[in-house]
């Protein structure tokens, strides 16, 4: 379900003491390399939520917020200090979110929106993200599909033997067993590539007639 989110009752958040209706709050270790960079561990997160309403035109319901997670909320405050990082995400009022778990009924017939058990599911995220996420996605495929051509297509230039004669470019036959010839144990991009140098090598290197200075 989506809509806004309405305050039942508020709650303090971690850092700041702002009103707000529920926050992520999480410590991370920070450790600092040889040159000088950061690298950060996750050490404690706490999810702490008042119950509230989602409201759409339709209506609302009460959501119960037993274990719900937090996802790809934005920052709202951060700060390091003795080699710890101090973040915290806030939940407020009239945020539109997006929450994913079930619909059910409480004691009193309540009707109530709450944590999926069967398949452990109960996340909130604000629909910005979800909006930016839906956005990217095919972005992101065809930039994969552009990546996939251009490699096949760099591939098949390095397989195709190419000759110059009388100011003409001649191709030959692609020769697909050209890169495995005498190659050896392939365990990176590298590796493949030095292979194909390799063999290319090989196969145009001609003897060579020494010759001693006088």
């Amino acid at each position: 379900i989506s809509g806004k989110v309405k305050m039942l009752e508020p709650l303090t958040s971690r850092i700041g003491t702002k009103k707000c209706i529920g926050y992520l709050y999480t410590i991370e270790d920070v450790r600092t390399d040889k040159d000088g960079d950061n690298s950060y561990s996750l050490e404690s997160s706490e999810t702490v939520c008042k119950p509230f309403y989602v409201q759409d035109n339709s209506g609302q319901i009460k959501v119960v917020t037993d274990d719900i997670e937090f996802i790809d909320f934005e920052i709202d405050e951060r700060y390091q200090s003795s080699m710890k990082r101090y973040t915290q995400y806030l939940l407020t009022e009239n945020m539109d979110v997006l929450l994913i778990g079930k619909a059910g009924l409480k004691e009193n017939n309540e009707p109530v929106f709450m944590k999926e058990e069967i398949k452990d599911v109960f996340g909130i995220s604000p629909v910005a993200s979800v909006e930016d996420y839906n956005t990217m996605r095919p972005i992101l495929q065809s930039a994969g599909y552009f990546v996939y051509f251009w490699v096949i297509l760099i591939a098949l230039i390095f397989l195709t033997p190419i000759n110059l004669r009388n100011h003409t470019l001649e191709f030959g036959k692609i020769d697909f067993d050209l890169p495995f010839k005498n190659s050896k144990p392939v365990k990176s991009v590298d590796d493949f590539y030095n292979n194909v140098y390799d063999s290319y090598e090989q196969r145009n290197t001609e003897p060579v007639e020494d010759y001693n200075e006088a």
